[in-house]
């Protein structure tokens, strides 16, 4: 009798644990950390801060390009590929966000060169960056998270 008590209390609080777990795992996808903005609604804000419309890409040399700036996107002669650092490690989106198509707004200053692979390329310091509306995630994800906004999955470095 004591046994079978036991294993009730055992099996409630395992299927206790799945469903708070389950809960977890789909509101964090609905709660908001970083809002998408709308590209007809940009603006440059600091006169010392350059902003940057950007796109990452996979490459053998830097992983972002240039596809425009304050004053609108670039025709295809004007891209370039920069090195990007981040100035607070952690706060850039993690691999799933990168992958998507989409376009960013990034603020800071361009801070000298870096060679890499032989080529120099300028280095770019974001103190602070946007992402355009519609967000695409490389992940099963996409199909059911907001587009509207980045959530705490979309940090979380795995």
């Amino acid at each position: 009798m004591y046994k079978e008590k036991h294993r009730a209390g055992i099996k409630k609080m395992i299927t206790r644990i799945v469903i708070f777990a389950v809960f977890i795992l789909v509101a964090g996808n609905f709660l908001p950390i970083k809002m998408s903005v709308n590209p007809n609604k940009l603006y440059k804000q600091d006169k010392n801060e350059t902003m940057l419309i950007c796109e990452y890409g996979q490459t053998t040399g830097p992983n972002w390009v240039i596809i425009g700036d304050s004053e609108g996107e670039f025709d295809s002669e004007r891209i370039e590929f920069i090195d990007v650092k981040w100035s607070e490690l952690g706060k850039e989106p993690n691999s799933s966000v990168l992958a998507g198509k989409n376009k960013y707004v990034l603020y800071g200053k361009f801070i000298g060169a870096k060679a890499i692979d032989g080529e120099n390329y300028r280095s770019f310091e974001v103190k602070k960056w946007d992402i355009l509306y519609p967000i695409d995630r490389f992940s099963l994800r996409s199909y059911f998270t907001p587009k509207r906004y980045l959530n705490l999955f979309d940090f979380l470095k795995i």
